[in-house]
């Protein structure tokens, strides 16, 4: 097919459960089943972009699969992190509002494969990760997958080949700012104190459903310099903003587009680091501009971390003053 084709299938048929239903045998090569499309996805990333487009087969949302919201979560991360098409079957109308906002995330597609570091280690690969880069930086995204019948921890400082972003000419690594897309969670990990480089981070050591996933935004913290965490409009985390500048003190200014053509609403997740006058007294966040939302708050999870709600149709600005 190479140079015949541009898009060629490179997994079994999706299916409507995690494995083959019965009468089927319970194989794991072409018979239709999540599984088998997972694991035929992942096992011929790396030809994607460079022999053929990978096409992984469509997505199946609507609620009458067995497929479970943990399932459709390992799913979607393998699909948007090997960067072949997006195809769904389903008529839109029967997929239930949840499910659907789970399928936008993904448009539009990378285009980009990730790197699938255990491909030579495992039947079934658990570890992606892409290197992304766009107006606010560079980041990388790293997908932590459990292809097991049952719940398990992940220790993610046990992934050999993971290269995160180096801060560059801002000093060497000493933490990251870790946003994981499904949860809608942030974290800073700071690094190990006998280990500063940045092949030797301390991760999160996550507990993952069966046959899920966890999608991570990882970023370099800068010492008092504001940074674009995430946000749940694109499993990016990133590729939504085509501007960002944070060089005057106290502002950040940035715009967000997703090239979609309708009206959009969601949440931005920002660093705004605290000068030490503010450390001494409360502090005032206000956020303008076409695209906010009307709400900001404080995130749980980190004294300078900032929630935005945004709703923009087609591209829209943001003005946040701290």
């Amino acid at each position: 097919a190479i140079g015949h084709v541009d898009s060629i299938r490179v997994s079994s048929d999706a299916g409507l459960a995690w494995r083959p239903e019965f009468p089927l045998p319970n194989d794991k090569m072409n018979l239709p089943a999540a599984r088998n499309a997972v694991r035929n996805t992942l096992n011929r990333s790396p030809m994607h972009a460079s022999w053929f487009l990978n096409d992984p087969d469509c997505l199946l949302m609507r609620p009458t699969t067995s497929l479970t919201a943990h399932e459709l979560q390992g799913i979607l991360t393998v699909v948007a992190m090997c960067g072949g098409p997006v195809i769904v079957s389903d008529d839109m109308k029967d997929v239930k509002n949840e499910r659907l906002r789970m399928l936008q995330a993904l448009l539009p597609p990378s285009g980009r494969s990730a790197v699938v570091h255990d491909i030579l280690q495992k039947e079934e690969p658990e570890v992606m990760s892409l290197e992304m880069e766009g107006p606010a930086g560079k980041w990388t995204l790293l997908a932590v997958c459990n292809w097991r019948s049952r719940m398990r921890k992940v220790d993610l400082a046990d992934i050999p080949a993971l290269r995160v972003v180096t801060a560059g000419d801002h000093g060497e690594v000493h933490a990251l700012h870790s946003f994981e897309f499904w949860g809608a969670t942030y974290r800073e990990r700071p690094s190990h104190p006998e280990c500063r480089t940045p092949h030797n981070l301390k991760l999160p050591r996550p507990s993952l459903e069966a046959h899920a996933a966890h999608l991570y935004a990882l970023r370099p913290v800068i010492q008092d310099r504001p940074a674009y965490l995430g946000s749940d409009l694109h499993f990016s985390c990133g590729s939504e903003v085509i501007a960002w500048n944070c060089d005057t003190p106290g502002e950040v200014l940035l715009t967000l587009d997703i090239g979609k053509r309708y009206a959009i609403a969601g949440k931005v997740w920002l660093y705004l680091p605290q000068q030490q006058a503010e450390r001494e007294s409360s502090r005032i966040i206000k956020a303008t501009g076409s695209a906010y939302g009307g709400h900001l708050k404080n995130s749980d999870d980190h004294l300078n971390v900032v929630v935005i709600t945004v709703s923009f149709d087609g591209r829209g600005d943001l003005h946040v003053k701290f």
